[in-house]
């Protein structure tokens, strides 16, 4: 099977375990980015930082909101900017990307410990995807 194609694979999308899996990357990336916060902020904390605590809540609608908003003006950049627009794209993928999948082998173990709880049949240690889709094996 060839690499992953968003036209050629629309109709196999389950699109409420996609939206589930992601938010469940998203949730265990926070876990990750709050505990980082919290050995971060362990000398001087800043009264006006989220508190670490809330990263694991935070991060799934942050995840909602951004990735829409950057997917759209991702498109917008590259149709003005050009060979620029792409690049700066190509940028904040990598960057949104690795936010998300530092959650990744969090979400691996919860595979191998409880397959039911993460809604794919097979899922990586890292995946440097904004999103990772969950397609239907019946329509393979």
């Amino acid at each position: 099977m060839g690499a992953f194609s968003f036209r050629e694979n629309l109709k196999k999308i389950q699109w409420g375990r996609t939206l589930g899996l992601n938010l469940l990357r998203a949730f265990a990336a926070g876990v990750v980015w709050g505990i980082v916060m919290l050995f971060a902020s362990a000398g001087s904390p800043d009264p006006n930082a989220p508190p670490w605590f809330a990263m694991p809540f935070f991060l799934p609608f942050g995840y909602l909101f951004f990735l829409p908003c950057f997917l759209i003006a991702g498109k917008l950049v590259t149709m003005v900017g050009g060979g620029i627009g792409e690049l700066a794209v190509g940028l904040g993928t990598i960057i949104f990307g690795l936010g998300i999948a530092v959650g990744d082998p969090l979400v691996f173990a919860l595979h191998k410990l409880k397959p039911a709880l993460v809604p794919t049949e097979k899922f990586s240690f890292i995946n440097f995807a904004i999103v990772v889709f969950v397609l239907d094996p019946n329509k393979m």
